[in-house]
């Protein structure tokens, strides 16, 4: 259960951080330039923390990255940021789910009692982790000032 939070997070984190405009180097990680990534043909630093400096090593590629980098991804909107959230919705339930289809199979592999002690320590942690899960969500919309 654990790992599927995790996957949530990680999943999640990319998109997160492009629509609530933080500038990463991570930004441009998916972008190619003639079939190679970035990193292959230039550097990506950050400039007082809001400006994203790519240095190009051979001048020859330079218009093919700029095209390539426009070409990559608009600046968000808040429309943007809602399809960001509603992803993250979806996510969040698969992740949801993944949880509580592991809580039976681990009461099957246990092969506990009805009224064990066991099965209300995995059902409390169910619930812790179903609750993290919410609560990622929670904290995303605000970071990104999304109400709904």
């Amino acid at each position: 259960m654990k790992s599927t939070v995790d996957w949530l997070r990680r999943d999640c984190a990319d998109t997160s951080a492009r629509a609530s405009r933080r500038v990463t180097p991570a930004l441009l990680a998916n972008v190619r330039v003639q079939g190679q990534k970035l990193e292959q043909v230039a550097t990506v630093g950050i400039r007082d923390g809001s400006m994203l400096v790519v240095t190009v090593f051979e001048e020859d590629n330079l218009k093919h990255i700029e095209a390539a980098i426009y070409d990559a991804k608009t600046p968000p909107t808040l429309d943007a940021k809602s399809s960001v959230v509603a992803a993250a919705r979806k996510k969040e339930e698969e992740a949801r789910v993944q949880c509580r289809k592991l809580h039976p199979t681990s009461m099957k592999k246990g092969k506990y009692e009805k009224r064990s002690i066991e099965l209300k320590v995995f059902q409390d942690l169910l619930d812790n982790y179903v609750a993290e899960i919410d609560k990622f969500l929670v904290d995303m919309k605000k970071m990104l000032g999304v109400s709904r």
